[in-house]
């Protein structure tokens, strides 16, 4: 399990919204109900094994933990969801919030690159999509 999206004390709950993969990695994106997003990777081990008297090896990987690598806290109520997308130039992590705002973050370069200001009276953002169209 995550602890990364823990409460200030172990009594308070915090819900983790949404998810999603980070392309060509073992990284995950999640975005939570205190408005906070967490950038993370899954840390993996992979241990072969070679029976008595055969020539196979089985191989098996497990999760041994995760480690933070960036954290954001925003201040427009929940993260509802998450997405990701890479270019040649950037790794763009884009959130939307329950003000019906949509960011975005460079995980390269640590900058904002754009933000969209949602319309009064949309309603909240239940999902989101991307292309390259």
């Amino acid at each position: 399990s995550y602890s990364g999206h823990m409460g200030a004390n172990a009594s308070q709950r915090v819900r983790i919204n949404d998810l999603s993969i980070i392309d060509g990695g073992h990284s995950i994106v999640s975005g939570a109900s205190d408005g906070s997003i967490h950038a993370w990777r899954v840390d993996l081990a992979t241990s072969s094994t070679s029976p008595a008297n055969e020539s196979l090896e089985y191989s098996t990987t497990r999760v041994i933990g995760s480690t933070q690598l960036k954290q954001l806290h925003h201040s427009e109520g929940e993260i509802l969801v998450v997405n990701h997308f890479n270019s040649t130039s950037a790794s763009i992590m884009m959130f939307g919030t329950q003000k019906g705002n949509i960011h975005s973050w460079d995980l390269r370069s640590a900058q904002q690159p754009f933000t969209l200001e949602a319309l009064q009276g949309t309603g909240y953002l239940t999902c989101m999509a991307l292309g390259n169209d």
